[in-house]
């Protein structure tokens, strides 16, 4: 039975009853009152009645099993008929709270009540290790620091370099600001590198993209906030003054030494954001093109400090700015040749979904989980806004593995509906951003990307070209992209204002921004996987055994894994993700030596294989 089938059945199922005792609900609501049992209010009791609402949170399922309890009904004879968290909560309330049930009761089967202890602890103990964050060793890592606040934010960084959600009332206290003096200077950085016009009197070698400036605007939140941090406390930071912090110190070889010594500490090794850091402070200082090169005003924020910074030393950078550039290039040079060959990578990207990649048709394991997203997509009559959560949640992972696009072109991306105009192309190539749009002669729905909405633009894949896929003539899509143009989407946002994307996330308040950010598309992807992708033994949901929770970026190493076992060719599968097949050797494609090998055999053996059919042939 669907849920909205339990849905109606409870009220069927109470009109019924009332109509038997010949009851109305306001009489009800006063003999519970009376009786000093208050249920629900009269209009509630209505709600019910006429199909228009159901119990759905805890306390309204307490409601209800007290109308059971006062009309003296069989137990859960009401309750059971509701949807499974409403059911879960009634039948297991003296374990659970309704919040606990609420995030449990997908994995739970409908008997959990019924089963022993040990069976209970059984499941339990399964939905804690294939369900949470905790199944690798880089989660559990990621999962200890994330408690150890250090990072210092850039709050006057425009919103697109920055994480999102850091207005006034959502910041954590536990997050500090970066000093007014150094959001002055990455203001002047950012200006430096993402400007159209370089500033007067500067150059540089490139343009970032919005993306990487993000990237940077990080690092350095997280290289100042630890030499800031209080050396007591749980980060054992460099406990520098927050107004002495400069980005001269890139050019002080003692704090870049700090600094990497400390991150092998809190992970146990060097790893590639090591080396990614040097990288970046090596770019700033480079002779002609350095943006701290070409700051020598930089050195006169330096101060004394303890340990790392003398009067003399300050004294002899800033009378040859050039020469203290000049040699912590060398050192920088020496670290990261040392750091080279020691780095390790602390987690395999692709364990998450390592039983798709090992699959003989992976796209097509994976394609499962959409199936189990249909099937169990809550009716839009009941369940409205779950409906629509599920609409675009397959929308989501449909486009994300028809087109193989990274997360942000998949959460810029615009939508034009059917009796809108599309964008023009030259604005979508000016804003760096794709759009979901109806072709009215085709009569399909298309996905046009302009070339400077993608990381690798100058990848020879493009060849200086626009890509343009077309997601028309499979009916599941067609059909919920309708549902979502019409109803869903509109649903979804709310009261919050439209900001045109495809995907949005769930608005409550007028001033709600609805758009997806980094964190919002990982953690739905994540909530995707763990709910449709892994497979429960215990109600025999999810799509796949062995899968873990993962972000969207993964489904690009399942499309170019799909097609390397299928051609056995690395320049076809560099198509399925617009690269090149370095880049499909080096990061994306899984295909081990006993699959080549097998590839290889497959053709040969094709041989032995025309020769008997000829044999056979010239018998007759």
């Amino acid at each position: 039975m669907t849920k909205s089938g339990f849905d109606n059945a409870f009220s069927i199922a109470f009109r019924e009853i009332m109509q038997a005792r010949a009851l109305r609900a306001p009489i009800l609501a006063q003999q519970m009152a009376a009786a000093g049992h208050p249920g629900p209010k009269t209009d509630t009791l209505y709600r019910w009645l006429g199909g228009r609402s159901v119990p759905r949170s805890g306390k309204s399922v307490d409601f209800a099993m007290r109308v059971e309890k006062f009309l003296d009904l069989p137990p859960f004879e009401l309750t059971d008929r509701l949807h499974r968290d409403a059911k879960l909560y009634a039948r297991n309330r003296r374990q659970f709270s309704y919040q606990e049930v609420h995030a449990l009761a997908w994995y739970l089967p409908d008997n959990f009540h019924q089963l022993t202890k040990a069976k209970k602890e059984e499941i339990l103990a399964w939905i804690s290790a294939h369900t949470g964050h905790g199944q690798t060793d880089y989660r559990r890592y990621l999962g200890t620091v994330r408690r150890q606040h250090f990072s210092l934010r850039f709050p006057d960084a425009p919103i697109h370099y920055r994480r999102r959600g850091a207005a006034e009332g959502r910041r954590s206290p536990l997050v500090r600001d970066a000093p007014p003096a150094l959001q002055k200077e990455m203001s002047e950085l950012l200006a430096f590198r993402l400007n159209d016009l370089v500033p007067a009197g500067f150059a540089r070698l490139g343009k970032w993209k919005p993306a990487t400036a993000a990237h940077h605007v990080g690092n350095m939140g997280r290289f100042f906030g630890a030499l800031s941090c209080d050396p007591a406390s749980t980060s054992k930071g460099a406990g520098v003054p927050l107004e002495m912090l400069t980005f001269a110190m890139i050019a002080v070889p003692s704090f870049c030494d700090w600094y990497l010594t400390w991150r092998e500490r809190r992970r146990g090794f060097y790893s590639t954001n090591e080396f990614g850091l040097l990288i970046a402070f090596n770019g700033m200082l480079q002779p002609r093109t350095g943006w701290i090169r070409q700051s020598p005003s930089l050195a006169d924020r330096l101060q004394p400090v303890d340990g790392f910074l003398t009067q003399s030393d300050i004294h002899r950078m800033r009378s040859d700015w050039n020469a203290a550039c000049d040699r912590m290039l060398a050192h920088l040079r020496s670290r990261t040749n040392d750091i080279k060959r020691v780095m390790k990578s602390h987690r395999d990207p692709a364990e998450p979904i390592l039983p798709i990649l090992n699959a003989e048709d992976p796209a097509e394991m994976y394609r499962r989980i959409e199936d189990q997203i249909i099937r169990w997509k809550p009716s839009e009559r009941s369940d409205p806004m779950g409906a629509a959560e599920a609409t675009r949640d397959f929308l989501l992972f449909h486009v994300a593995l028809r087109s193989g696009l990274r997360q942000r072109n998949l959460r810029e991306m615009l939508l034009a509906a059917p009796d809108s105009a599309p964008t023009s192309k030259a604005r979508l190539e000016s804003l760096g951003r794709g759009e979901m749009r109806w072709n009215e002669k085709a009569s399909r729905w298309e996905l046009y990307m302009p070339l400077s909405a993608f990381k690798n633009a100058g990848s020879r894949f493009f060849s200086g070209q626009p890509m343009l896929i077309d997601l028309g003539g499979v009916e599941r899509f067609d059909e919920r992209m309708s549902l979502w143009v019409r109803r869903h989407r509109a649903r979804l946002i709310g009261p919050a204002p439209d900001p045109g994307t495809m995907f949005v996330t769930k608005g409550r308040r007028i001033e709600d921004d609805v758009s997806m950010s980094v964190a919002s598309i990982t953690h739905h992807w994540y909530r995707i996987t763990r709910k449709y992708g892994i497979y429960n033994p215990y109600t025999g949901r999810g799509a796949v055994e062995g899968l873990m929770p993962h972000g969207p970026h993964n489904v690009r190493d399942v499309r170019a894994t799909h097609v390397l076992k299928a051609t056995g060719s690395y320049e076809l599968a560099s198509y399925a993700v617009h690269d090149t097949a370095e880049t499909i050797e080096r990061h994306y494609g899984r295909f081990l030596p006993g699959e080549k090998a097998k590839k290889a055999s497959d053709i040969l053996n094709a041989i032995w294989s025309n020769e008997t059919s000829g044999h056979k042939r010239r018998g007759k």
